[in-house]
């Protein structure tokens, strides 16, 4: 975890921000990562690891990153895109998702189920 997080310090002294996928896919259908799934460790992290390989490298180096709404699958369904930068730079990921929210509004978009629906409507 060292060495990884000294990487990822020494990359952040030439870039601001990284840009990256939250997911490796548009959104899983409900269940596909299953928690209580008899699953032995190393198959439940190959599992996590292929559907968000982009996001574990700040939840192991406690770096800052946010994952805002940016894009929306054919379906209607949200695509994340995570932005992560150097220790200490949250106020400088919340502006730059200030800006893009209200470049790109996102607060409105609903997929036609979502956890405000009853049946399926909004």
């Amino acid at each position: 975890m060292n060495v990884v997080s000294r990487e990822a310090g020494r990359f952040f002294t030439g870039y601001d921000l990284l840009l990256t996928p939250t997911m490796n896919t548009p959104a899983l259908p409900l269940g596909r990562l299953d928690a209580n799934a008899e699953l032995a460790a190393g198959e439940w992290t190959r599992q996590l690891f292929d559907a968000c390989s982009f996001t574990p490298l700040f939840n192991q180096t406690g770096a800052p990153a946010i994952s805002l709404p940016l894009g929306e699958s054919s379906q209607g369904l949200p695509i994340g895109v995570q932005l992560g930068g150097p220790a200490c730079s949250e106020s400088v990921l919340l502006r730059v998702a200030a800006f893009l929210e209200e470049a790109m509004p996102w607060a409105s978009r609903r997929p036609a189920v979502h956890a405000a629906t009853r049946s399926g409507r909004s």
